[in-house]
This record gives C-alpha cells, sequence and structure tokens, in this order.
C-alpha cells in the first residue's frame, strides 16, 4: 500500500476536482468511468486524478461534502493497494475540519488497459 500527498484545484463552476502531483508530470492518460481520469508517471505511479461531478460524488458517501467543502481543500492524498487481483485506489480531503475518504470504482488486473497500468497491476 501507497499513500502520498497532492496538491488540488477545484473548479466550482463546472464541478471538477483535479488531483495532482507537481513534480512529476504524467505519461499516459486514462479514463476509468465517465467522470474519472487518471495520468500516469514514468515511475508508474500516479501523477494526476480527475473527478468530474464531483461534489455529487463524495456527497454520495458524505453529505456535508459540497462545494464549499471542495473550494476549501489545500492538499489530497490518494492511497493505492491491490487486493485480490482488484485494483484499489482511495482520496483522502481534508477541509473545514472533516477528513472524508472515497475508494474509486474497483479494477480487476484484466480490465486495466494501459501498458503502465498492466504493470502496476501486475505486481
Amino acid at each position: 500500500m501507497r499513500e502520498e500527498n497532492f496538491s488540488v484545484m477545484y473548479d466550482e463552476e463546472d464541478d471538477i476536482l483535479s488531483i495532482y502531483n507537481s513534480d512529476n508530470k504524467s505519461r499516459e492518460f486514462l479514463e476509468i468511468s465517465d467522470f474519472i481520469s487518471l495520468g500516469i508517471d514514468k515511475n508508474e505511479g500516479f501523477s494526476y486524478l480527475e473527478i468530474h461531478d464531483a461534489s455529487n460524488f463524495f456527497k454520495s458517501v458524505n453529505e456535508k461534502v459540497n462545494k464549499e467543502f471542495l473550494k476549501d481543500l489545500k492538499s489530497a492524498k490518494l492511497r493505492e493497494s491491490i487486493f485480490r487481483g482488484m485494483f484499489i485506489l482511495a482520496v483522502i480531503l481534508k477541509s473545514k475540519g472533516l477528513r472524508v475518504e472515497q475508494s474509486l470504482p474497483l479494477m480487476s488486473k484484466n480490465e486495466l488497459k494501459g501498458p503502465l497500468l498492466q504493470f502496476i497491476g501486475s505486481q
């Protein structure tokens, strides 16, 4: 299991949350759903995560998460792990004294499309 700190940017008008590592450029981008995109860096780690309709996505887990909560974010953490062949990515947000952790939709190693994610999924 690996957990790292990331920078954040929230576009309130379009309700898009971008979580990124400004030190690592993305080498590959993958859409894992119609509202979630991932960026993979040259070291096969995550460098970027974009969530569309972010306030509703996080509100599905915690009703206190709204656009004001997301606007107040200063940083985020991403935790990645693999369990029984399933790749798991969790987003951890802190804002306004509240901590929210949300796992993204699971992907099996067989569903991972890009070559870098194929490599990550094989470990």
